[in-house]
């Protein structure tokens, strides 16, 4: 269904109904196996999309796909047959411009191809920090113990000789000790002391993407941030390996509650639509009678049969439900259990009871009463338009973010109003009809002639044989050699003496170029709108613009994308910091014994004992491209070669730590460095 518009299931019954929010004051203890109060909030949720009143409304959903085609250069031709040649209102034929060919030229499609390769070249490095006091003093004891011994590292060798002792078996991560305060702090912001721990939930990290292929989902969140402006990812936990993983989410599928927050810090009440087969479904446990509403619902949609080819003699017909699909709406969404609780005097003690729901207290006492509203999140999975819910209840392996509120999985980012792609539709149109009518003009154009004076051909003689004019157009034509007669026998001129034969040009003419300026123009709007400048479209550089012309433009592009480098760092990071929740949740039921996949089988190991009461935050940092990095480790090698002539430069150990820095993609701090030294 992607790149293709989307008829919502049972858009005539949810958009004209009122379908209230079934609220959230009800028994807590009754709410998660209550089906019909799921459905309500299905219902409600769909309406919601609708009728517009959502993060991203239903309308926008086919505009989605109406993008994606123009991003392609397989937008619908329609549009431009019905300003060219409309339809007949009295023979509904069309007339005119029908000897041409009106196949689309995807010209913005290498644009975007551009732009595309442009986003690809950047990416951010994943990086774990813990921010608790108990990981803070452990870094701080790295640092000063570093410290310490490179200011008494003659008296401690000496010490360590005298007594036998070996060296540290924990030796530091720090490629150099450093000599001043100012060194290690400088160390430290690099990252110079890592912790254990820290590098542990690292090849965590680079496992979860491998194993949900981040570079793939990377593609496609590079074309939604180009085409319509929005991305969306999933992270969840996989309920057969146990491991958590992230998915591509399509934006044209996503529901989510209205908000005018583009980065959608906070996702209350989320779905998503998604197609499933009747026999992928089987597992769940249907009975007849919910397999026979959901075949009734949707029977010849989607492709479907109809309903008397899947059930047969009071059978099913499995080979063809098999292929059957239905509409599901799978969503996940906030809800406030409300406790009441009386204090009551036990012993001297005021003690909390949890009263049931909707108990009142009684009047006579004196106690303290207090009521506190608890979030959490829950799950469901609707047949759209069916009364089958299922799969509901509390949500799997829930998290929680610093404050103790559930998280949502999803993590969605909207660029900007108009999307690039939208912002270049209107030139791309006129692009069009100018080609339509050039292409029109060509098929209609007259080809190149002559035109003749037949009274100079007339009554002329080869010898005693009397030629008629078409013999002499013929000679004319084979060997270029024309006869003709300039005057009659009594001495008149004929056409002013003027050769009877004149060239007539045919062809374009001056319609060419008109249209060649008029090509030129559009693609030059494009250029402007989406800042590919030339040599940077996939043109071939003129010999005379210079070097530092194309890097102007290329920063140019650069800026005009930062919005989306932006948004896929935002989503990357809150993605990936709940990707780190969600191992640390998996420590809670068994240790983490894991082999990370392209790291020299390097096995990781943790237990809940060495994660409990830490805060792991994940920052991402900006991998810097080979050129700039080119340019840093020649002046680190250049710096390096005039120490060892004697000058002042950097030792082989500080090229050692600007290189780790480099790998890294720490250039502020590699650079940093470079100066101090």
């Amino acid at each position: 269904m992607i790149n293709m518009s989307f008829n919502a299931p049972m858009q005539e019954k949810y958009k004209q109904n009122v379908w209230g929010d079934p609220g959230d004051d009800y028994d807590p203890s009754k709410k998660r196996e209550d089906m019909v109060w799921f459905r309500k909030k299905a219902e409600w949720l769909y309406s919601l999309w609708l009728n517009g009143n959502a993060y991203i409304p239903f309308a926008t959903t086919n505009e989605f796909a109406r993008l994606r085609r123009y991003a392609q250069g397989n937008q619908p031709n329609a549009k431009y047959m019905d300003i060219l040649c409309p339809v007949d209102t009295h023979t509904g034929e069309r007339k005119g411009y029908m000897n041409i060919s009106w196949d689309t030229l995807p010209i913005y499609s290498a644009f975007r191809d551009r732009a595309r390769g442009a986003l690809n070249k950047f990416d951010y490095a994943t990086s774990v920090q813990c921010l608790d006091e108990s990981s803070h003093m452990e870094k701080e004891m790295m640092k000063w113990k570093d410290y310490v011994e490179e200011q008494e590292k003659e008296f401690l060798t000496y010490v360590r000789a005298e007594i036998g002792m070996m060296e540290d078996p924990k030796k530091s991560q720090a490629p150099i000790k450093p000599r001043t305060i100012d060194e290690m702090e400088m160390i430290a912001s690099m990252g110079g002391y890592q912790l254990p721990i820290e590098a542990a939930f690292e090849g965590l990290l680079r496992k979860s993407e491998e194993l949900s292929e981040w570079e793939e989902i990377k593609v496609k969140l590079e074309e939604d941030l180009i085409d319509i402006g929005y991305i969306a990812v999933q992270d969840y936990t996989d309920p057969v390996s146990g491991k958590p993983r992230v998915r591509y989410v399509d934006p044209q599928y996503l529901i989510i509650a209205s908000n005018r927050d583009n980065a959608y810090t906070t996702v209350a009440d989320s779905g998503e639509v998604r197609f499933f087969t009747v026999g992928e479904l089987k597992d769940y446990g249907f009975d007849d009678n919910q397999i026979k509403e959901m075949a009734q619902a949707y029977q010849g949609m989607y492709g479907n049969p109809a309903f008397n080819t899947l059930w047969r003699n009071g059978a099913w017909v499995w080979d063809q439900l098999t292929l059957f699909r239905v509409a599901i709406m799978d969503f996940d969404f906030e809800s406030f259990d409300t406790y009441t609780f009386e204090y009551r005097n036990i012993n001297g003690q005021n003690k909390p009871f949890k009263l049931g729901y909707g108990e009142s207290p009684e009047k006579p006492k004196k106690n303290k009463y207090e009521k506190n509203k608890y979030a959490r999140r829950y799950r469901g999975k609707w047949v759209i338009g069916t009364s089958v819910v299922f799969d509901y209840g509390y949500q799997y392996n829930q998290i929680f973010d610093s404050e103790n509120r559930p998280k949502s999985s999803f993590s969605v980012y909207r660029v900007a109003d108009r999307s690039m792609t939208s912002r270049c539709v209107a030139t791309i149109d006129d692009l069009h009809l100018a080609l339509y009518k050039f292409r029109n003009a060509w098929a209609m154009a007259a080809p190149s002639g002559f035109a003749v004076e037949w009274g100079s051909l007339s009554n002329m003689k080869s010898g005693e044989n009397k030629m008629s004019p078409m013999d002499i157009i013929k000679i004319y034509r084979q060997n270029g050699q024309l006869l003709w007669k300039a005057s009659m026998e009594n001495g008149r001129v004929l056409n002013n003496g003027q050769p009877p034969i004149f060239p007539i040009e045919g062809g374009l003419g001056r319609i060419l170029q008109e249209f060649m300026q008029t090509f030129e123009m559009h693609v030059n709007t494009i250029r402007q709108i989406t800042a590919i400048g030339q040599g940077l479209d996939g043109n071939v550089a003129t010999g005379d613009l210079l070097k530092g012309t194309l890097q102007i433009a290329e920063a140019s592009m650069t800026d005009t994308l930062r919005p989306c480098l932006l948004a896929y760092k935002r989503v990357k990071s809150r993605a990936l910091n709940n990707l780190c929740l969600r191992w640390q949740l998996n420590l809670a039921s068994s240790d983490i014994n894991e082999v990370e996949e392209g790291n020299n089988g390097k096995l990781i190991s943790l237990t809940y004992n060495q994660v409990s009461k830490r805060r792991i935050q994940v920052s991402c940092d900006m991998i810097i491209d080979d050129s700039q990095k080119q340019i840093l480790l020649g002046a680190a090698q250049q710096s390096m070669q005039q120490a060892k002539s004697g000058g002042i430069g950097i030792t082989y150990l500080d090229f050692v730590f600007i290189l780790q820095a480099i790998e890294r993609g720490q250039l502020k701090y590699a650079s940093m460095w470079l100066a101090y030294r």
